[in-house]
């Protein structure tokens, strides 16, 4: 379970990453729909919560470092779609002020692609 956890996150890195690097200008307008929408935010945080909830019921695992990393995404992953629903506008002011006007989406890609790419080789070695 721990491989598919880590090649279904690689893979879904891997696609975000390369759309941030290919058009950089898309991040910012999904945190700008976000932001302006607050029955996206609420639902996206409801599907993510609803995603990252039963795998970790059935895989809170922390025995290696494969197990550790990919528990360690989808407590992330619960913590961040319980935070759009519960106060999304923290999360807003934090995104505002880390990444001003999408300046570094770019390289946020490169370093999503990156991870995802790293996910895949070791879900698969």
């Amino acid at each position: 379970m721990t491989e598919m956890i880590l090649l279904v996150l690689g893979v879904l890195y891997v696609a975000v990453g390369l759309r941030a690097v290919i058009d950089p200008e898309f991040i910012g307008d999904i945190m700008a729909d976000f932001n302006q929408s607050p029955g996206l935010t609420y639902l996206t945080g409801t599907l993510v919560a609803i995603a990252c909830m039963p795998l970790l019921l059935y895989h809170n695992e922390w025995g290696s470092a494969k197990q550790g990393v990919a528990s360690f995404i989808l407590w992330a992953g619960l913590i961040k779609g319980l935070s759009f629903i519960a106060f999304p506008r923290v999360l807003f002011g934090i995104w505002d002020v880390m990444f001003p006007h999408g300046k570094i989406a770019r390289l946020l890609g490169v370093v999503v692609l990156v991870l995802g790419a790293a996910l895949i080789w070791w879900a698969r070695t």
